[in-house]
C-alpha cells in the first residue's frame, strides 16, 4: 500500500528534466559491467588480445591497467556498483527513478550514484568497503573510525568519506544544475547524502542520540558533518522509501 502511494506520483522523467550527457538506468548498468570485465582483465595480468564480454581489448588497451591497487578498487567498485544499480530499479524503477553511477566530480573521485525521482527528491550515495570491521562516528571530533574484528584498537577513515560527500555536493551544485532540474531554485533543493557501507562492514555501536526516525525505521543520521545517513547497503532501498513516504506526508500535512 505504501509502495503504491509513491507510484501514484509518477511522472515521465523527460518532462521534469532537461538531457544530460550521461547514461542511466539500465543503459549505466551496461557501462558498469563493461568496466568491471575490462578492470578484471587487467587485474588477471591477461596478454595478448583479450576478450571480455562482447568486447575486444587490444594490448595497447591493457597495457596501462597493469594489476595495481587502483586496478584492484576498480574491480570491487564496479562489482559494488553492478549488485547496488539493479536492486534500485528493482525498487523504484516504476516511480520513475534515474539511477546515475560513477558520476564524474572535477578535482574529487567520482560520486558513486546519484538517484533522483520525478518529484525532484535527489540522494547522493557513497558505498564503502573497509573489509571486516565496525565503523563509529566519532562526535567529538567529527571524524569515522575503523574497528578491526578482534583488534582493540582504532584507525581514522582516510580520507574522510562524510567531507569527500559534502565537497561532491558543493561541486553539483555549482556545477550540474541539469541534474537538479535546472534552474537556479532547483539546484537548492535538498540533496540527501548516504554513506553505505558494504559487505562485511558494519556499523558500530552508536548513542541513540545520534538516530532518527525516519518512516516506519530509525536510521543513524550525522548532523555535525553536514546531515550525512550512514547505514548498512542492505538498508539501502527501505531508507529511500522511508525517506520518501515521509517527505510526501509532510506534504500533504501542510497542503
Amino acid at each position: 500500500m505504501e509502495e503504491n502511494r509513491c507510484q501514484q506520483f509518477v511522472v515521465d522523467p523527460a518532462s521534469i528534466y532537461p538531457p544530460v550527457p550521461e547514461a542511466y538506468n539500465w543503459e549505466a548498468l551496461k557501462q558498469i559491467q563493461q568496466q568491471k570485465d575490462l578492470y578484471s582483465a587487467a587485474a588477471l595480468g591477461w596478454g595478448g588480445v583479450a576478450i571480455v564480454g562482447s568486447i575486444l581489448f587490444s594490448p595497447l588497451i591493457l597495457v596501462g591497467l597493469a594489476p595495481t591497487t587502483a586496478t584492484l578498487n576498480g574491480v570491487q567498485k564496479t562489482a559494488q556498483l553492478e549488485r547496488v544499480v539493479p536492486t534500485l530499479l528493482e525498487a523504484f524503477e516504476k516511480e520513475g527513478v534515474q539511477v546515475f553511477a560513477s558520476l564524474d566530480v572535477e578535482g574529487q573521485q567520482d560520486l558513486d550514484l546519484f538517484v533522483r525521482f520525478p518529484d525532484k527528491t535527489f540522494f547522493a550515495i557513497a558505498v564503502r568497503s573497509k573489509g571486516d570491521s565496525k565503523i563509529v562516528f566519532s562526535e567529538n571530533v567529527d571524524d569515522l573510525r575503523i574497528k578491526r574484528k578482534g583488534g582493540t584498537a582504532s584507525n581514522k577513515w582516510k580520507p574522510h568519506p562524510l567531507q569527500e560527500l559534502n565537497d561532491q555536493e558543493l561541486w553539483l551544485r555549482k556545477n550540474r544544475r541539469d541534474l537538479f532540474g535546472g534552474s537556479s531554485r532547483d539546484s537548492r533543493r535538498p540533496l540527501v547524502k548516504v554513506l553505505a557501507l558494504w559487505g562485511d562492514t558494519k556499523l558500530g555501536l552508536h548513542p541513540e542520540s545520534l538516530y532518527s526516525n525516519i518512516g516506519s525505521s530509525s536510521y543513524l543520521v550525522l548532523r555535525k558533518t553536514g546531515t550525512i545517513c550512514m547505514l548498512e547497503e542492505n538498508q539501502l532501498v527501505s531508507f529511500i522509501r522511508d525517506w520518501r513516504l515521509q517527505q510526501m506526508q509532510q506534504k500533504n500535512n501542510t497542503s
